[in-house]
C-alpha cells in the first residue's frame, strides 16, 4: 500500500489573527526580525555610500548620483525575487540571490571606473 501524500501546510485560519497564535507566532517573529535587520543594513549601506565616494575623490553630486542608481536596485530586486520565487521556488531563489550577492560584493570594492561603479553597485543591491 503506497504511503499517503504529504499535505501542504495550510494555515488553520485565513484570518490575520492566526499569525499571533500557535506555531505561526515564532515564524512571524523570525520573519519580522529578519526583514528589519536586512532593510536596516541595506538602507545603512546605500545611505553611507556617498560619504565613501567623496572620500574616494568623487564630487558630492556624483556620489549621490551613484547612490541613487544603486538604490533603484532595491525595488527591482524585490520584484525580480517575487517573480523568481513563484517560478523557481523560494530556496533556489535565495541560493541564487545569495551567490549573486557574493559575486558582486567581491567585485565591488575593486571597481574604480565611474561607469562601472554604479552598474556593479546596482547589480549588488538587486540580489541583496
Amino acid at each position: 500500500m503506497p504511503a499517503p501524500a504529504a499535505k501542504p501546510f495550510i494555515s488553520p485560519s485565513r484570518e490575520l489573527g492566526s499569525l499571533f497564535i500557535g506555531a505561526m507566532l515564532p515564524r512571524m517573529i523570525v520573519g519580522c526580525v529578519t526583514l528589519i535587520v536586512i532593510n536596516t543594513l541595506l538602507y545603512g549601506f546605500v545611505t553611507w555610500l556617498p560619504t565613501f565616494f567623496v572620500h574616494q575623490g568623487f564630487s558630492i553630486a556624483k556620489s549621490f548620483g551613484f547612490a541613487f542608481i544603486m538604490s533603484l536596485g532595491a525595488p527591482l530586486g524585490s520584484a525580480f525575487g517575487a517573480l523568481t520565487a513563484d517560478l523557481l521556488g523560494r530556496k533556489p531563489t535565495f541560493i541564487g540571490a545569495s551567490l549573486l550577492a557574493i559575486v558582486f560584493g567581491s567585485i565591488y570594492p575593486f571597481v574604480s571606473s565611474e561607469v562601472l561603479l554604479p552598474i556593479v553597485g546596482l547589480l549588488l543591491v538587486i540580489p541583496i
